[in-house]
């Protein structure tokens, strides 16, 4: 039982060793993984695919098609030349005729291929743009999250100091309550804000197909869109605003 209790310990304390070291990953790779991952970039690429086939088959089909009507006008038993005259007008007018048919074809298949391509960037893009606002959306509330958690510290702090205030005649016990109800606020918009990041990472998770935790995804240290999240930290401006 105890070797059971030691491999269970040693065995959870490894999982907590590695879920604390997960690596931050890149924006390009989030990108890439969702654009391997998302089933309309794939219904786009094979779109795409397909109209490049049928592009080869068109070109294809113009020159067999002359070469075996040349054939087969070659096989023909003589007949007089006024005979002759006028079927071979008949067959250069209808070789012309279809020659003008499988060119046009031709024509068609290309711009439909030149569409499909387009189709294809709009889907990557669309996709790319998705994560790169759910990365910094992700980047953002963390960044939100952690100063209401460092605001919430300090008013806890002051929350005693005005203990002692109260308790020396200082500061009464209203002033006490007001620093409360501060603290009482953050923790409602940490809640706010918590929700905002799960919905992210839920997005994020579902368009790249990956099993992230929201620390490994975060802004770069040269990343200077989002500012550190700003308190009143001067215990003087502090005791204006409450007192």
């Amino acid at each position: 039982m105890k070797i059971k209790m030691f491999f269970l310990t040693t065995a959870f304390i490894t999982q907590s060793t590695y879920a604390s070291e997960l690596p931050v990953i890149p924006l390009r790779d989030l990108v890439n993984a969702a654009l391997t991952h998302q089933p309309s970039v794939a219904v786009s690429y094979y779109e795409t695919e397909k109209k490049n086939s049928d592009l080869d088959l068109s070109r294809a089909a113009l020159y067999p098609t002359l070469d075996l009507t040349s054939g087969l006008n070659n096989n023909r038993k003589e007949s007089s030349g006024t005979e002759r005259n006028v079927e071979n007008k008949v067959s250069l007018s209808y070789r012309i005729t279809d020659f003008g048919v499988r060119g046009a074809n031709i024509r068609k298949s290309e711009y439909e291929r030149d569409n499909s391509k387009t189709d294809y960037e709009k889907t990557k893009n669309i996709v790319s743009q998705e994560v790169v606002t759910t990365y910094y959306n992700i980047s953002k509330y963390r960044e939100m999250i952690d100063g209401v958690n460092l605001e919430k510290e300090f008013y806890k702090k002051m929350l005693e100091t005005f203990s002692l205030l109260v308790s020396s005649g200082v500061a009464m016990q209203s002033d006490m309550r007001k620093v409360q109800v501060s603290i009482d606020a953050l923790n409602t918009r940490s809640i706010m804000y918590q929700s905002m990041l799960d919905d992210e990472m839920y997005k994020m998770q579902n368009m790249t197909g990956l099993n992230l935790s929201p620390d490994q995804i975060q802004s770069d240290e040269k990343f200077n869109l989002f500012k550190k999240y700003i308190f009143v930290e001067s215990p003087e401006k502090l005791m204006d605003m409450v007192m």
